[in-house]
């Protein structure tokens, strides 16, 4: 119900949001907070359980590389310095064997998580950002958070998440579709469960009820799916919660995929350089991005717990479009982002009452 149907405004960056991007860039002095795309997460930490820089630099050309003037230029080790990633996943076909035709090139941001790996309290905390979230960007106004690359790339991204939520980021990288695609398909796919059969008609998705592997088209259908359906008692019902569904979603994709890393990290490290060697291709990372902050992350984040948190938000519509908003600017998620706690046991997002979504969990 959330359907983007407004062309955004190109982009030009006001003289003000240039300066605070260069000042960033030249004068950043700050502990270490690392950033990288949705799918480069996973490609990290195989990289590190690997151990093998020799595979890194082998593959480093394979690496695209955009340069993000937001980010600084002279980031600690996250080895030994809490670090923030950025993980973006970018709405796009491009790559695809078989991309979908009714599906128009865009540019817009998909997926958006926040990742803070603190390697003093030894936990990685996961902020997942909904696309509708209704932000101020730098310059422009207010508008949806996934038209912020869009209008100006990935320096409007972080100056965006810098200004409206105070999340700072120093790296940057991105995945598109077919990074998903080959994620899914070198791991062979993601062992999850439905409660019931479930379909996506936009996406063609049918799965039945019960534990099975998905992968290939039908993993990266369900992580984009916001209007799921599922089938109880016969009759077929949407998941009512769109866009905050589709996130819940990602988060149990992505968990299945971290727990098969891991675990063919112990038992065959061969495998998993072999399923980096299909993933590295499909990411873009920023032109800071070297070989040893990949391995310092991926030692980081070994063994570490993931702590899953999520904004508090409402459904309104702003300037004509549905979109969310923040129920407090306080929000306890964005804190705990930051300082790195966990939550307490029966603690739930404020905002969180409502409908449940419709969620696969790891079998």
């Amino acid at each position: 119900m959330f359907d983007h149907l407004d062309d955004p405004v190109p982009y030009e960056p006001s003289e003000a949001l240039h300066a605070a991007v260069v000042r960033r860039g030249r004068s950043r002095r700050r502990r270490h907070r690392l950033a990288v795309g949705g799918a480069s997460t996973v490609a990290a930490l195989a990289v590190g359980a690997v151990g093998g820089a020799a595979l890194i630099d082998r593959r480093l050309d394979d690496l695209q590389h955009v340069d993000v003037a937001a980010l600084g230029d002279d980031a600690g080790s996250p080895r030994t310095e809490p670090t923030t990633l950025l993980l973006v996943g970018v709405d796009s076909d491009a790559g695809l064997a078989a991309p979908d035709p009714a599906r128009p090139p865009s540019g817009r941001t998909d997926a958006v998580v926040v990742v803070r790996v603190d390697p003093g309290r030894h936990v990685v905390s996961v902020l997942p950002l909904p696309r509708d979230l209704w932000v101020e960007l730098p310059g422009l106004g207010r508008d949806r958070l996934a038209n912020a690359r869009e209008r100006g790339g990935p320096d409007l991204l972080i100056a965006t998440l810098q200004a409206d939520l105070g999340i700072e980021v120093d790296r940057y990288a991105e995945t598109d579709f077919a990074g998903a695609v080959a994620i899914g398909d070198a791991l062979g796919g993601a062992r999850l469960a439905f409660d019931h059969p479930v379909r996506d008609a936009p996406t063609g998705l049918s799965l039945d009820a019960g534990c099975q592997t998905v992968a290939g088209g039908d993993l990266l259908a369900l992580g984009r799916a916001r209007h799921l359906a599922e089938e109880v008692d016969g009759t077929w019902r949407n998941d009512p919660t769109s866009d905050l569904g589709r996130i819940e979603r990602q988060q149990a994709v992505l968990g299945s995929v971290l727990a098969e890393l891991l675990d063919l990290s112990a038992r065959d490290p061969l495998e998993l350089a072999r399923v980096v060697d299909e993933v590295i291709e499909h990411l873009t990372v920023d032109s800071s991005t070297t070989p040893g902050d990949l391995l310092d992350l991926a030692r980081a984040t070994q063994g570490a717990p993931v702590v899953s948190r999520r904004l508090g938000v409402v459904d309104a519509v702003r300037d004509g479009k549905a979109v969310l908003e923040l129920v407090s600017p306080d929000d306890p998620a964005l804190e705990a982002l930051r300082n790195g706690s966990r939550p307490a046991p029966g603690e739930a997002p404020a905002g969180s009452a409502g409908p449940a979504p419709v969620v696969p969990t790891a079998c």
